[in-house]
């Protein structure tokens, strides 16, 4: 079957050994063949349930409001804010020579990096051009590559097709992870109630992994049966950023919503 989008009208062919056998024309809005399209995150329903509004973002359907952008905004400046932040990529490189690899193809010497450390880096073709930005941190046996949703599948084939002659494994697992960024003043505060470690001692652009409280987290790739716990943001706030198997985000995502429903 083809699915041929023409000014927004959407043409199905069906097909039957190369003979054409039934052809039909089906008129549809373009926002609806989006909404067929479009990915969605793990705690996609739950938004919906809870009457956000909804909008397409880099190929997602995703929560742009609850209540309102200035007052969720302000209250990420004045107390804390929950944000789903699962439609960004995970990319894991391991291996021998993955320290050289990527010191390579990023603009960074990771050879002086220290474990945990996160790095605010970017991607740049042979032309010295910008492709896009990243985080990336510095794990005990493995790297975390965090592209933009946009670009994750373009950058990991990117990633891969500079590989050879370097012993490295690269994996997309972006489809078995979800994360969510907790920022705002109080942020550490709320995160503190669930989280077993101290998270005082925890730098900004540092990451670790943490137990959390009531969550037994799957064992998984990135960070066996803990949880990924970076002190990372975009929001200009103090915040953290969680990395978890999709099996636990919903329960995490509750029990942050409920520590932080008092904060002000």
């Amino acid at each position: 079957m083809k699915l041929q989008l023409w000014r927004g009208v959407a043409h199905t062919h069906l097909f039957s050994t190369g003979d054409e056998i039934k052809k039909k024309s089906i008129y549809c809005k373009f926002t609806d063949i989006k909404m067929m399209i479009m990915k969605t995150t793990a705690l996609h329903d739950i938004h919906v349930k809870r009457g956000a509004r909804m909008t397409e973002f880099a190929g997602f359907h995703m929560p742009l409001w609850y209540k309102g952008i200035i007052e969720e905004h302000m209250a990420v400046r004045k107390a804390v804010g929950v944000f789903d932040v699962s439609h960004m990529g995970d990319i894991i490189v391991e291996g021998r020579e993955s320290t050289e690899f990527l010191s390579y193809i990023l603009p960074s010497d990771f050879s002086k990096v220290k474990v945990g450390k996160a790095t605010y880096t970017a991607f740049i073709n042979h032309k010295g051009i910008l492709i896009d930005d990243t985080i990336v941190t510095k794990l005990e046996d493995k790297y975390l590559v965090v592209p933009n949703a946009a670009t994750s599948e373009l950058i990991y084939h990117w990633m891969f097709s500079l590989s050879g002659g370097y012993d490295v494994n690269i994996k997309n697992v972006s489809s078995q992870f979800s994360s969510i960024a907790v920022q705002g003043p109080h942020a550490e505060k709320v995160l503190q109630e669930i989280v077993e470690e101290d998270l005082s001692k925890l730098p900004p652009f540092h990451a670790t992994l943490v137990d959390i409280k009531d969550i037994e987290v799957k064992r998984n790739i990135l960070s066996e049966n803990k949880a990924f716990l970076s002190r990372t943001g975009y929001t200009g706030e103090d915040g953290f950023e969680f990395v978890v198997p999709n099996e636990n985000i919903e329960k995490l995502w509750k029990l942050v919503l409920e520590k932080g429903k008092n904060m002000e």
